[in-house]
């Protein structure tokens, strides 16, 4: 059977656990940590997330739900009562700090690009045959074709 990456999977592959634990380790956030690690606790709250889960119980429930698949990402089962606690003693600074870090890698990718993309729009305008026969479009019909290249802009 072929293997294929969840999405949630390829979402998590963008976070190196590397960065993540030195980011942890810079705000000790794991001091103290009781059973669950900031990184399940990550997972759980994104997966609460990307599953438009609106409570920590229906979250946690479903977490459960898919526990031959968390395995995998190094994370654990998570409480409901853990997880709160967790989400309220842990220090958000963690996670503002991971967020500005893949906020930068997102910028200097669209900066690496940018001299590969071209906005190119192509537009077709019917004319007269009878005034414009230089501009044979098709028999019996007169045309020009108007290629356009748009500025790329930066919007960060």
């Amino acid at each position: 059977m072929r293997y294929i990456n969840t999405v949630f999977s390829q979402l998590l592959s963008e976070v190196p656990r590397s960065i993540f634990k030195r980011v942890v380790d810079r705000h000790h956030g794991d001091k103290r940590a009781g059973s669950m690690s900031c990184w399940t606790q990550f997972c759980t709250i994104l997966y609460g997330q990307l599953s438009s889960k609106q409570t920590l119980r229906d979250t946690c429930l479903s977490w459960a739900s898919q526990s031959h698949l968390y395995y995998h990402f190094g994370a654990s089962k998570a409480a409901r009562s853990t997880l709160s606690d967790a989400n309220r003693e842990r220090p958000s600074a963690i996670y503002l700090e991971l967020f500005y870090w893949l906020l930068n890698q997102l910028r200097e990718a669209t900066i690496s690009c940018k001299d590969v993309v071209r906005l190119i729009d192509s537009t077709t305008i019917d004319l007269c045959k009878q005034q414009f026969n230089w501009a044979t479009f098709r028999s019996g019909k007169a045309g020009i074709k108007i290629h356009t290249v748009y500025q790329y802009l930066r919007q960060f």
